[in-house]
């Protein structure tokens, strides 16, 4: 997000909106002259115009910060399939110790019981 741009934005908006405050208390008092009406017509330009740009800016900072999501959201995504792979593997990695474990015991107990026998056979 960019604060700078919305902070910025929100000032020309204040701006703005203390134009139309003026020249609305002008046209309401009626003090507006003929020769002011060309001004309050300017003033009311400048305003559309002001606004025109901010919707603008706001736009382009809508569709910035909406680009910025979608680049996190796949980010995360592809994290989240990460550690589901990570898991998987661990998952994988510990069934195998735990067979060699097994594997292995059974061998030692093998091996005990040939060399009991031995042990006994020699006695």
């Amino acid at each position: 997000m960019n604060l700078l741009s919305s902070s910025s934005l929100t000032r020309t908006t204040s701006n703005t909106g203390q134009i139309i405050a003026r020249t609305l208390s002008k046209l309401q008092e009626g003090s507006v002259q003929e020769t002011k009406i060309s001004q309050v017509h300017e003033e009311l330009v400048n305003c559309l115009t002001t606004l025109e740009r901010e919707i603008e800016e706001h736009e382009k900072l809508k569709t910035k910060q909406h680009n910025e999501l979608s680049v996190l959201s796949a980010q995360i995504t592809e994290l989240t399939d990460r550690v589901e792979k990570a898991r998987l593997r661990e998952n994988d990695l510990t069934e195998r110790v735990a067979r060699w474990v097994d594997y292995l015991r059974e061998e030692k107990e093998k091996v005990t019981v040939v060399w009991s026998w031995k042990k006994t056979a020699t006695c």
